[in-house]
């Protein structure tokens, strides 16, 4: 359809042009933008996972890149959102530290772990704005050191990584970070460096039940969100639907109604043979979403 045969449709249909049309739509959805990124946070969020990407955005008439940032949380009663969003020039670390304050000014509190990329600058402004835990990516980390070997060097690689992600209890990975690091100094000196220097944040996500690793080791459950986006107006997309409906991603926990007795590894894990966790990590999860 040709648009004057449009802006002819339109006019007979609204009464209106084609033109004030979506100028009013678009005011409309600049409001429900506003009221979604300044929504009231209550309650607290446990974990909390902070991803960037870049987008082409409208700026002045021109098409830029610039970064787009999201914040995804699990609430204490266990439904997970996307808590706030914003646009920036860059990511930097005064734009992290700017974005963190914003989301503790509308209410947010109770961060006991922060999953993330090793962005120097967002790791600074966790450590300033929120001062928790840090849990670095092992997805990122282990794309980076497989960078770091000869092709043929990467199944062996892959092969000592990927168990510290997957070990019974902390104890255990650490083992497996030691022969890790004995096996890799002669041939990936480079390798058993950073392992050696990351240790501590790639297994920061044993401290937590044990339930919840699979989701707390790497921003997966965030970059499900992020892949889902559509360009520059996510934004908008976003705040046409409530919170719990931005994405159709799942992120499940144990359901708080489940009260099993912790045997084996996770008796292990939690220091406890004959009692579920019962710390104030361990959230009242639920499999549900935030009800619409």
């Amino acid at each position: 359809m040709r648009l004057s045969a449009l802006s002819d449709s339109v006019r007979r249909t609204c009464g209106c042009s084609a033109a004030s049309e979506g100028s009013r739509i678009c005011q409309g959805l600049d409001e429900q933008v506003d009221a979604f990124r300044s929504r009231p946070l209550e309650g607290a969020y446990p974990y909390l996972w902070l991803d960037a990407k870049v987008e082409k955005v409208r700026d002045g008439g021109r098409v830029v890149r610039k970064a787009l940032v999201l914040a995804y949380g699990v609430h204490e009663s266990g439904y997970r959102e996307v808590i706030g969003l914003d646009v920036g020039e860059a990511e930097t670390e005064a734009f992290w530290r700017g974005f963190l304050r914003s989301l503790v000014e509308r209410g947010l509190s109770g961060v006991q772990l922060v999953v993330s990329d090793a962005h120097a600058g967002l790791k600074k402004a966790i450590a300033q704005v929120l001062g928790c835990p840090w849990q670095r990516c092992s997805v990122h980390f282990l794309r980076e050191t497989l960078g770091q070997a000869r092709r043929e060097q990467q199944p062996m690689l892959a092969a000592l990584l990927r168990p510290l992600f997957n070990a019974e209890m902390g104890e255990a990975a650490r083992e497996l970070v030691g022969d890790a690091l004995g096996t890799l100094q002669k041939p990936l000196p480079k390798v058993a460096a950073l392992l050696a220097e990351a240790e501590e944040d790639l297994l920061a996500f044993y401290a937590f039940p044990q339930d919840h690793w699979a989701k707390l080791r790497s921003t997966n459950p965030l970059e499900r969100v992020t892949a889902r986006s559509a360009g520059a107006h996510t934004a908008a997309a976003c705040a046409r639907r409530p919170p719990s409906r931005v994405w159709p991603v799942s992120l499940r926990f144990p359901p708080p109604q489940v009260k099993r007795p912790a045997t084996g590894s996770a008796a292990a894990a939690t220091g406890n043979s004959t009692a579920p966790c019962t710390r104030s990590s361990c959230i009242a999860a639920s499999t549900t979403r935030r009800p619409r």
